[in-house]
């Protein structure tokens, strides 16, 4: 911190500190008041303490007026909150004065208002991002008149966007989102595993037991003949019904994993989309409210707000910010094996998933009337 910025900052606790002992005295006397000569019905008294009441009121609005310039100055200066010296309510309350602005009159949704919390907010708008690249790249999007295709995921600024969302990673929102992909990435493995396991078992007894099967024909390896055993499923129901009934349980248990997976990327895609959304045009607006040096320093030069706002909300609405090797934040969908895959449309499976269906709205409807 320089010598100007020390001597600024040292000027505002000064202040603070003589506003507090003012207020603290007024509390005194109010005090006093009220347990002396009011409390003992003194007419005499009641004008004394509504002056003293009127005197308080006017000093602690005006030592919170002074706690809200100096949070503005410290955001004003990228300085980050001064606990000490202002309570966090202030601070945020001066973040969102100051994120307040042309860009930010038709937004869908403020910092508060979604799943993800206003400490994430705060920790990504005092993180320094670096807004130069964007303005970089929308400038020679723009220059170039090429058509670039939404669908590219891996380009310079959804990479970016992507690295930012990282920082939210603690947020308990989408902690917990995260935690419950992994469960369910876990439970996808163990009944495929399961799976596979009662699925090699299941054609060895099958075959033992009716020392047959029920179709042979030849396909080709590349060049090389061979022969390809099928046993329909209705013949290993019956002849093997417990193996039967194992892998469809496991199945179901791998593809709702699966199900279960794809709701928490699209929910957990969703908010990122609607946080983003809110969080790029008040950084922005908060960036411009800064010093032409500290926006020099962020790479703010010779732009377009409303172009640079609208371009990056486009990016935004086109990203995936849960993909492999994105940062921290990494939801994937495994696929089932594609020689598995056909199983999920056999008769006795889609019957067992609607049985499934109908014992869940059943529980559910149960536990609904025991609550109500």
């Amino acid at each position: 911190m320089d010598r100007d910025l020390s001597a600024a900052v040292e000027g505002y606790r000064r202040r603070i500190r003589a506003q507090a002992e003012v207020t603290q005295r007024l509390e005194e006397l109010v005090r006093g008041l009220e347990a002396g000569p009011a409390a003992e019905g003194g007419e005499q008294a009641e004008p004394a303490l509504r002056r003293a009441r009127a005197d308080l009121e006017r000093s602690e609005a005006d030592l919170r007026a002074l706690k809200r310039e100096y949070a503005s100055f410290r955001l004003r200066e990228a300085m980050g909150p001064d606990a000490a010296w202002t309570e966090a309510a202030i601070f945020d309350d001066a973040i969102m004065a100051l994120t307040s602005g042309r860009l930010t009159r038709r937004e869908a949704r403020g910092p508060r208002d979604g799943p993800i919390g206003f400490d994430g907010f705060r920790t990504m708008l005092l993180a320094d991002l670096p807004l130069g690249q964007l303005v970089e790249n929308e400038a020679a999007e723009r220059r170039s008149g090429a058509l670039f295709d939404p669908l590219e995921e891996q380009t310079s600024s959804k990479n970016i966007l992507r690295r930012w969302t990282a920082r939210l990673e603690s947020d308990p929102y989408v902690a917990n989102i995260l935690r419950c992909a992994r469960e369910a990435a876990a439970r996808f493995g163990e009944h495929l595993g399961r799976f596979t396991l009662v699925f090699d078992s299941v054609r060895l007894s099958y075959e033992l037991r009716q020392k047959k099967v029920d179709h042979l024909a030849f396909v080709f390896l590349g060049r090389q003949p061979a022969i390809q055993a099928a046993n329909y499923w209705e013949n290993v129901e019956r002849a093997c019904p417990k193996e039967a009934a194992a892998l469809l349980e496991h199945f179901h248990g791998l593809d709702s994993a699966r199900e279960e997976l794809k709701r928490l990327r699209d929910e957990l895609n969703m908010e990122l989309r609607a946080f983003m959304g809110c969080f790029f045009p008040r950084c922005l607006t908060y960036a411009m409210g800064q010093s032409k040096a500290r926006q020099l320093a962020l790479g703010l030069r010779s732009f377009s707000p409303r172009r640079l706002c609208r371009y990056v909300l486009e990016q935004v609405e086109r990203t995936d910010f849960l993909l492999p090797r994105g940062g921290n934040l990494e939801i994937e969908v495994p696929r089932i094996p594609p020689e598995l895959a056909p199983f999920r449309k056999a008769k006795a499976y889609l019957a067992y998933k609607r049985r499934d269906r109908r014992a869940a709205e059943e529980d559910a409807s149960t536990m609904e009337d025991a609550t109500g």
